[in-house]
């Protein structure tokens, strides 16, 4: 009895051969000669190197704002009324980016805290702590965007030499460029 279906079709439990057809045959010569293992994993260690070199430029970026947060925080004598929680959450969100731990970003801006003038209540603390560990900062605030809502000003990037926490920073010459249209 037969089934109804055509010889060597894909209905047909014998195993399909590369030889049955030549243009397969190649096919599959070619694919061989183009992933080779051993340039493939060069590939992908090229790709993670550049991926980790990428990886610590962010935190590197993340770390001097920090550096410069706390060098502002040190000239000001604390942060004051208006300017604290904003330093607090911004904080949390670089240390966060940087790639510290969560206890040493608690640890780190509840020293922060008790340095700002009123010492902030501890529930303020903690909501600028829990909203700056949130995910949904992505992409991270820009420079300028932290340098305002911690009002810095321009004697204050002259005096201390900020390169990075300022207004009027731009990242790359494209945006130079593009302010200045």
């Amino acid at each position: 009895m037969k089934s109804g279906r055509a010889e060597g079709g894909l209905g047909d439990n014998r195993p399909l051969s590369a030889s049955a057809n030549p243009s397969c045959q190649s096919e599959l010569e070619a694919g061989a000669q183009r992933y080779r293992p051993e340039e493939i994993q060069a590939e992908v260690t090229a790709h993670r190197n550049r991926w980790s070199r990428q990886r610590e430029a962010k935190r590197s970026r993340f770390v001097q704002l920090w550096d410069e947060l706390l060098r502002l925080e040190r000239h000001r004598g604390g942060f004051q009324q208006g300017c604290r929680n904003n330093a607090m959450f911004y904080g949390t969100i670089l240390l966060k980016e940087a790639g510290k731990s969560e206890t040493t970003i608690r640890l780190e801006i509840e020293a922060l805290a008790k340095r700002c003038s009123p010492i902030p209540k501890e529930y303020e603390v903690k909501s600028a702590i829990s909203a700056g560990m949130k995910d949904c900062w992505l992409p991270p605030p820009a420079n300028s965007t932290i340098a305002s809502a911690l009002r810095v000003s321009e004697e204050e990037v002259a005096e201390l030499g900020l390169q990075k926490l300022r207004r009027d920073f731009c990242a790359g010459p494209e945006k130079r460029e593009k302010e200045a249209r």
